[in-house]
């Protein structure tokens, strides 16, 4: 976490202890309870996988190269931007970001809000986790955070609803937001022959299950 003082951090300060995507290079600047701040540099034709900052809104400002930042109901809006656009992604949006040029681009981001931001430590302990499962939100939170308050007696509950999440934290809960997984992690977790923990996903409306009995006389 950053010094609450005012102070110059050089560009050989950047630390790396943030979630690393292969293509793309994150560095951290500053983090403090309330704000992240740092830079990407994405190799052409790379993106993200989908996912949102729950509580957080971001700015983003794009030194060089090419951005474009696609959300919106099933990934239908696009916004491009070029050297010297800034984005704004509001809080609770799910997108993904990515660079559709050749050549690599380099991009500032600024993301404020109320709430800490986790980052997992180099030396986490999942020696308790399956392998398949290590990388999954979902496992690591489970592990280091849950499994130790639920043998306490800790009331746990899964909730859906961001903004219902949110507003239990008004009334003394604590909430964790997780990020989705993407298509490649649940792919490489079925070729490894195992199934998603419980809470992974969430999809609703429910589909009914049950037993239908039809009399054919």
């Amino acid at each position: 976490m950053a010094s609450d003082k005012t102070h110059l951090i050089r560009a050989s300060e950047r630390k790396r202890e943030t979630t690393q995507t292969p293509g793309m290079e994150r560095e951290q600047s500053v983090h403090t309870p309330s704000m992240w701040a740092g830079i990407a540099r994405t190799a052409g034709s790379t993106f993200s996988g989908w996912h949102h900052h729950g509580a957080y809104e971001s700015v983003i400002f794009v030194l060089r190269g090419r951005l474009r930042l696609e959300f919106g109901k099933a990934g239908a809006e696009t916004l491009e931007a070029a050297e010297g656009d800034t984005l704004y992604v509001a809080p609770g949006e799910v997108h993904r970001e990515g660079n559709p040029g050749d050549d690599r681009s380099e991009i500032v981001v600024v993301r404020g809000g109320r709430y800490e931001q986790l980052t997992l430590r180099a030396d986490a302990d999942l020696s308790n986790v399956r392998p398949a499962w290590r990388d999954l939100p979902v496992a690591q939170a489970e592990e280091l955070l849950l499994r130790e308050s639920r043998d306490a007696g800790a009331d746990i509950a899964y909730e859906h609803d961001m903004n219902a999440a949110l507003a239990a934290t008004e009334t003394g809960a604590t909430a964790l937001l997780l990020r989705p997984i993407d298509a490649e992690t649940l792919r490489r977790v079925a070729d490894a022959g195992e199934r998603l923990p419980q809470k992974t996903t969430y999809f609703y409306p429910k589909v009914p299950a049950g037993l239908i009995v039809r009399a054919l006389s």
